[in-house]
């Protein structure tokens, strides 16, 4: 593997720096299959008007940056065959290449067939000189990344760089062998933070499931334990709610017992931590954005037990909890000011009506979340008991969830640390052990 007597690993100087003597230096054009570079249609090939509700899915740079694959727009299949030349296969990187430039995910056995849009690049690994994944990782390392977009241009949208200027950025290769090992020990940690989000998912869907059982269906547990409702707990009709409400119950409006404290903009951020500090709140932060700090003096703070909303841009009427840091200045704390109402039984309140606050918002050429709408919510306030029984069991949940992203972050750390010296074989790895 490339090492002296002495056990050491041998260097050689390459145009791209120092590497393993044994590795080489390639040009991107060189790993890829012989129609291996794909950028999306442009707007004369794909125009609105042919996208449809349905059909075969469009990717877009969202499925990029955040990985998703929830699809807004779908086209024919008339329209499909017309650009079956920017279909996606298995194992293709698709890259955002305008505006948001250099975020890379990797086409999955299980995602579905579509065609790229014009913000998307699409590279086809050729899979007997680089391994998808690895030309995958190479590009979330903090040098591949800047071979992307430092080959940016373009003064109102930023775009990437044209194809013959893309295809020459040069990356340090190992063999075959040593790629899979060095992918093996970075997907490990990728699919234990994976593993961990999706815990978190099932954990926050539960703590819904829950919340709709006791307070929208009203089969929380009686004095024996029973579903109160189909156990045949007393009920009375409410006008304001249209439905039936546990006898005792009373109908009450949001507004009467909440407040919003909009969070502010620092006057400094910084990416690394001092003594003081706390996080800044942001929607990147909820997205596993990269961490910013910043003087809490004068700011608005939020407790990991308190809500925190989305009030401006396309994402308003999120609602999150279980961050603790500085209020961001797009973002609000949504307080409970009475005694008669928890942090959790808000939370999932607001929960329940996440859709309806984000479909209606206020403004025009930018959304903004409707408080006036959230305080005219009316929704049947049980008695404290029953909310101090639900507090317990959802600030368990909470916990949970507050010790995966503990894990997540601390796993982050591990794989970006690593990541750089791995690419880069500052470190390396033979059959899963250091070499």
């Amino acid at each position: 593997m490339g090492k002296n007597m002495y056990g050491q690993i041998r260097f050689k100087q390459t145009e791209i720096g120092k590497i393993p003597e044994d590795w080489e230096v390639e040009e991107l054009k060189n790993v890829l299959e012989e129609k291996g570079y794909v950028r999306g249609p442009f707007g004369s090939a794909l125009r609105r008007n042919e996208l449809k509700t349905e059909g075969i899915p469009v990717y877009e740079q969202e499925h990029a940056i955040y990985n998703s694959r929830k699809f807004r727009y779908h086209i024919d299949e008339n329209k499909f065959r017309e650009l079956s030349r920017f279909l996606v296969k298995e194992d293709d990187l698709i890259i955002s290449c305008s505006g948001t430039l250099g975020k890379v995910s990797m086409i999955s056995k299980t995602d579905p067939k579509g065609i790229i849009s014009q913000a998307l690049l699409l590279l086809r690994p050729n899979i007997n000189k680089i391994l998808p994944r690895y030309l995958k990782y190479f590009f979330y390392s903090p040098k591949g990344f800047d071979a992307l977009v430092s080959r940016s241009s373009g003064s109102v949208q930023v775009n990437l760089a044209k194809r013959e200027v893309i295809e020459t950025i040069k990356l340090a290769l190992p063999a075959i062998t040593e790629q899979s090992h060095i992918v093996k020990i970075l997907s490990d940690l990728d699919s234990k933070i994976a593993l961990n989000h999706q815990t978190n998912r099932t954990l926050e869907a539960i703590g819904q499931a829950l919340f709709k059982r006791w307070f929208i269906d009203f089969e929380f547990p009686n004095e024996e334990g029973k579903p109160y409702k189909s156990s045949g707990g007393e009920m009375v009709y409410s006008q304001e709610l249209e439905k039936e409400i546990p006898k005792g119950w009373s109908v009450r409006k949001l507004g009467d017992y909440i407040q919003f404290m909009k969070g502010r903009k620092p006057k400094a951020v910084s990416d690394k931590w001092f003594e003081g500090y706390l996080q800044q709140i942001l929607i990147d932060t909820f997205n596993g954005g990269k961490p910013n700090y910043a003087n809490p003096e004068k700011m608005v703070i939020v407790e990991t037990t308190e809500p925190i909303m989305v009030m401006d841009g396309a994402s308003s009427g999120r609602i999150e909890i279980g961050y603790c840091g500085i209020v961001g200045s797009t973002l609000s704390k949504v307080v409970v000011n009475s005694t008669s109402l928890t942090n959790s039984f808000l939370f999932h309140f607001l929960k329940t009506k996440e859709s309806d606050i984000n479909l209606n918002p206020t403004g025009t050429s930018i959304p903004h979340t409707d408080k006036g709408r959230i305080n005219d919510y009316s929704f049947a306030l049980p008695n404290k008991d029953l909310l101090l029984k639900f507090d317990i069991i959802a600030n368990q949940i909470l916990h949970k969830i507050m010790h995966n992203k503990k894990e997540i972050i601390t796993l982050s750390r591990i794989r970006d640390t690593l990541l750089p010296k791995l690419v880069s074989g500052e470190i390396r790895v033979k059959g899963g052990e250091n070499a």
